[in-house]
C-alpha cells in the first residue's frame, strides 16, 4: 500500500513520479493543471454541491490573474449568479446547499441569498416560502426585503390599476 494514498491522491502521485520513483515534469497535454480552489476564496463545498465546476474555476482564475479585478468576492458572487442563471428549476436540497455556502460568505452572502429569493423563474411557491423563512439568518435587513417583495407579489396578483 502506498504511504501517500491518504494524503495525496494516487492519480497525482502517478503524474508526479515516474515508475522508478524519480520526479519528472508533468506533461501539460496529458493532464489538466491543478487549480487551487482557495485562491479566490472558494471551498470544496462549491465543487461538491455543483455550484462551481472545474471549467468555471479555471475561467475565474484566468480572469483574476489578468489583474483587472483584485476583489475575490466578485468572482464568488458572479458564480452564485451564474449557477442560478443556468438552472431551469432548483430542488430544496440545492437551495439548502446554496444557502449554506452563502451563510459562510462574510462579504456578499446576503446578496447571494437575495438573488436566490428573487429568482422567481426557477423556484416554486413552496420554495419561495421556504427561502423566505430562512432569510432572517442573513440579518435584520432581510425584513425590509421580504416586506417589499411581498407587496410587489400582492400587486402583481391583484392586478391593481
Amino acid at each position: 500500500m502506498c504511504l501517500f494514498k491518504k494524503i495525496i491522491p494516487i492519480e497525482l502521485i502517478a503524474i508526479i513520479l515516474g515508475s522508478n520513483g524519480k520526479q519528472h515534469p508533468v506533461e501539460e497535454d496529458k493532464k489538466e493543471p491543478l487549480l487551487d480552489i482557495t485562491l479566490l476564496g472558494f471551498t470544496q463545498k462549491w465543487l461538491d454541491y455543483g455550484i462551481l465546476d472545474r471549467e468555471d474555476l479555471a475561467a475565474h482564475v484566468k480572469e483574476y490573474q489578468k489583474g483587472e479585478d483584485p476583489n475575490k468576492e466578485h468572482y464568488r458572487y458572479g458564480q452564485f449568479i451564474s449557477y442560478l442563471n443556468r438552472k431551469d428549476s432548483i430542488t430544496t436540497q440545492e437551495i439548502d446547499n446554496y444557502l449554506e455556502i452563502a451563510l459562510e460568505e462574510s462579504v456578499m452572502g446576503g446578496s447571494a441569498a437575495r438573488a436566490l429569493f428573487l429568482s422567481s423563474a426557477i423556484i416554486t411557491e413552496e420554495q419561495y416560502q421556504y427561502i423566505k423563512s430562512r432569510l432572517s439568518e442573513f440579518g435584520k435587513w432581510t425584513e425590509k426585503l421580504i416586506a417589499k417583495t411581498e407587496l410587489n407579489r400582492r400587486i402583481d396578483r391583484e392586478e391593481i390599476i
